[in-house]
């Protein structure tokens, strides 16, 4: 038997349909689909509050990163490097505290 070709967002679609239409229940439904409980009620909520395009696959990518570097921060890093390229990580990082002692500098491995 050849494969079936069914997309995710097609396969979800169905299982939120089903669930709609009082086919069975949560857990049967779920069981059928072979996702947890907690993904079918996530799945139907998605699908009640944004529509078929809830369904999607959304990004696990931290909204905010908290280490991330800021530009100014770069430019400053990437100018120091520029004027003295024989420094080091250590060197730089000591020499941009003694300039701006007041801003967290990211770490040596950065």
């Amino acid at each position: 038997m050849p494969w079936q070709g069914i997309c995710p967002m097609e396969l979800r679609m169905r299982f939120v349909n089903a669930v709609l239409a009082d086919e069975d229940s949560m857990t049967a439904l779920c069981e059928e689909y072979g996702v947890s409980r907690k993904t079918g009620y996530k799945w139907l909520n998605r699908f009640r509050a944004e529509g078929a395009t809830g369904l999607a696959e959304h990004s696990r990518a931290p909204q905010v990163v908290p280490w991330a570097v800021t530009q100014a921060q770069s430019e400053a890093i990437v100018g120091l490097r520029r004027q003295h390229p024989s420094w080091g990580p250590k060197k730089l990082r000591a020499k941009l505290l003694t300039r701006a002692p007041e801003q967290h500098w990211p770490a040596l491995s950065t």
